[in-house]
Parts: C-alpha cells; sequence; structure tokens
C-alpha cells in the first residue's frame, strides 16, 4: 500500500490522498508508480533516530542492501530523466535521491541512514566520502568495497555519504540548499578518520 502524507499534493493543487485512480490518469497526467520500501527499514520499523546528520554513517552491508533493492525495483522505474529505462548499475545519485532516497523516508521524515540502521551507536563513521552525483551509485559502491579490502577494514566500518546522511524533510529552508550541503560536508569532515574521493565516470 502506498502511504501518502496529508499535505502532498498534485501538479493541480489536489490532495493525493483524496484522488481516486482515475483521477491520477486524467489530472496528473503522468504514470503512478508504487513501490514497497519496507525492505529497508525490517518490514515497517520505526527508524532509528540519530540527532546529529554527521553522526549517521553507513556500512557496506547497507550500502549492499541499497544496491540490491535497485536491482530488484529498478525495472518498474520506467522514464528516466532522458525518457529511457533505469539501468541500476548506471543510476547516478539523482536517480537513487529520486527514486530511494527521498521517497523512502518521506513519511518519516529521516535521513535513509535512519530508515535502515538498526543502532545508531554502529553507525558513527570513520570515513568521509567525496563523489559526484553524476556518478553512478554502483561505481561508488565498488569503489568502497576495493577501498575496504585494501585496509583490511571490516564490514561494518561505516562511511559517511551526504546523500544518505542528510535528512531531505526538516527545516522550513532546502535542506539540500548550498548552505545547508555544506553545513553537513563541514560537520561530517571534522567527525572522521580521514577522507576517501572516488573519481567515477563523471569525472572524465
Amino acid at each position: 500500500m502506498q502511504r501518502l502524507a496529508p499535505e502532498e499534493r498534485s501538479p493541480t493543487g489536489q490532495k493525493l490522498r483524496d484522488l481516486t485512480w482515475g483521477d491520477y490518469q486524467s489530472s496528473v497526467g503522468n504514470a503512478l508508480t508504487l513501490t514497497d520500501f519496507s525492505s529497508l527499514h525490517s518490514g515497517g520499523r520505526e527508524p532509528c533516530r540519530i540527532q546529529d546528520e554527521h553522526l549517521r554513517g553507513i556500512t557496506l552491508p547497507q550500502l549492499r542492501q541499497l544496491m540490491a533493492f535497485l536491482r530488484n525495483f529498478s525495472g518498474n522505474w520506467e522514464g528516466g530523466r532522458d525518457g529511457t529505462a533505469l539501468n541500476p548499475l548506471l543510476m547516478d545519485f539523482a536517480d537513487v535521491y529520486d527514486w530511494v532516497l527521498r521517497p523512502s523516508t518521506y513519511s518519516y521524515r529521516c535521513s535513509f541512514v535512519e530508515l535502515i540502521a538498526s543502532s545508531a551507536g554502529r553507525q558513527h563513521p570513520r570515513w568521509f566520502v567525496s563523489h559526484a552525483w553524476a556518478d553512478p551509485f554502483a561505481q561508488v559502491l565498488e569503489a568502497l568495497e576495493m577501498h575496504a579490502d585494501v585496509r583490511g577494514l571490516p564490514s561494518s566500518s561505516p562511511y559517511w555519504l551526504f546523500a544518505c546522511a542528510k535528512d531531505f524533510h526538516s527545516g522550513r529552508n532546502d535542506p539540500a540548499s548550498a548552505a545547508a550541503v555544506e553545513v553537513a560536508l563541514i560537520a561530517g569532515l571534522r567527525q572522521t578518520m580521514g577522507m576517501v574521493i572516488v573519481l567515477g565516470s563523471s569525472a572524465k
């Protein structure tokens, strides 16, 4: 079942909770894609609240879980920004934000880390990850797998990624604004012991 917040509205201003299937087709004018996000947070349990975003690290197993989710569901997500079907191996962070990070956390008003985590104490980040949003998520994950392997890190060693640590629903101002991003990045850098710079395909 799709959970809709009371304030969600269509482009014509109608509350989505009040629309019928016929209204979606005629008034909104776009295909409605329903996605079950329950597998990302143990079937609907409450998120693990972590007040400080700079403490919201994410582990490799959790990133692999997100990658598996993309593989399982992206076949149902047609019509990327260029009009083509979405390939899970090519989905960049903007795609992952549009299709998973923001909608999966909307009802809970939390970050993705808080949605997927089971214990706040296990999420304290050790490494800050710098990457481009135009890089494929799968490519960044592959780079982090290599980093962990080379350094002999346990799979439980968390990384700090802005896209996963940020609560995109809080505050009156746009949480993805330049000022909000700068504050989050500085806090994340101060918390971690080192930085991983991923130079993906978008850097060519």
